[in-house]
């Protein structure tokens, strides 16, 4: 369409994260992609070296720390994201990294820029014993976003189950 390419980050909160979602959305998804974290030494990477993966991927999957180290040098600029997908967005606060990309990078922006969509998920807007509807109303408010939730209690039996040993189970959400 003549328009410059832009470019899908999905953000995780832990390198175990990086390569757990890469997994999936490789075997989901029929697009080029990559994946970054801390670990594998990104951070002394070149402009160059990260123009050429940004051109050659559709998207990235990567610790939020990554693309805020690549917004903060100027690697990438939010023109060219066309989506922020936050996993576990419910850290979105205080100096996060998901909270640090949108206070510094993403309400900066000038009126004319295109910015990215968002997409935050998470099993629970709030990680703690707080007002839920607080806790909810800040987070859409450092996200820039609303809180959807199945309002259809039959898509219900579609959460996921506690199993027997000490995994954490996804609760299923009201409208808030």
């Amino acid at each position: 369409m003549g328009k410059a390419k832009r470019i899908s980050f999905f953000l995780v909160d832990s390198v175990q994260l990086v390569f757990q979602q890469h997994a999936v959305l490789k075997a989901n998804l029929d697009q080029p992609m990559n994946m970054f974290c801390g670990d594998m030494g990104c951070d002394l990477w070149s402009k160059k070296l990260w123009e050429k993966h940004f051109a050659e991927n559709m998207v990235i999957v990567c610790t939020a720390e990554v693309l805020r180290q690549c917004l903060h040098h100027s690697f990438i600029s939010m023109e060219q994201i066309n989506l922020l997908i936050f996993d576990e967005a419910h850290h979105a606060k205080k100096d996060h990294a998901y909270a640090r990309i949108i206070k510094d990078f993403y309400t900066q922006q000038e009126k004319h820029v295109v910015l990215p969509k968002i997409f935050g998920m998470t099993a629970s807007p709030v990680d703690a014993r707080v007002d839920i509807k607080k806790a909810a109303a800040e987070l859409e408010a450092i996200l820039h976003c609303q809180i959807a939730t199945a309002a259809d209690s039959s898509l219900l039996q579609y959460t996921v189950t506690p199993s027997k040993s000490n995994s954490p189970s996804m609760l299923p959400l009201s409208k808030v």
